[in-house]
């Protein structure tokens, strides 16, 4: 029965370990006038794994979709910066758990949507 249990034991207490992840916000913004938005969402495994980061842009009638990977715990406003630089340009700032920086730049032109990931 001891053989049993002690398995069965640490098999437990390493997948309770490992399915405690912090949840992630969802954050929006606005553009300064409000015609344009932006959302951010993350998703995640493994807490040793990278978040699976989802960024959604909505300018007027277009939207882009993109999705990237970053190495946080979660996503936050603590880690996670939105500037807009004008009415079609923003800037998203994600710090990831080394103290790297990504960047990312989404461009709303009359043509679409860009997004360029530095």
């Amino acid at each position: 029965m001891r053989n049993f249990v002690f398995p069965v034991l640490v098999t437990f207490i390493v997948l309770l370990t490992f399915s405690c992840t912090e949840p992630s916000e969802i954050i929006t913004s606005s553009s300064p006038s409000g015609k344009n938005k932006i959302e951010i969402s993350a998703t995640t495994g493994l807490p040793a794994d990278p978040l699976k980061v989802s960024l959604k842009i909505t300018g007027g009638t277009k939207v882009q979709n993109t999705e990237f990977a970053i190495y946080a715990k979660r996503i936050s406003k603590e880690n996670c910066t939105v500037a807009w630089q004008n009415e079609e340009t923003v800037l998203i700032t994600f710090e990831q758990r080394d103290g790297e920086l990504k960047l990312i730049k989404g461009y709303i032109t009359d043509e679409g949507i860009y997004i360029n990931q530095q």
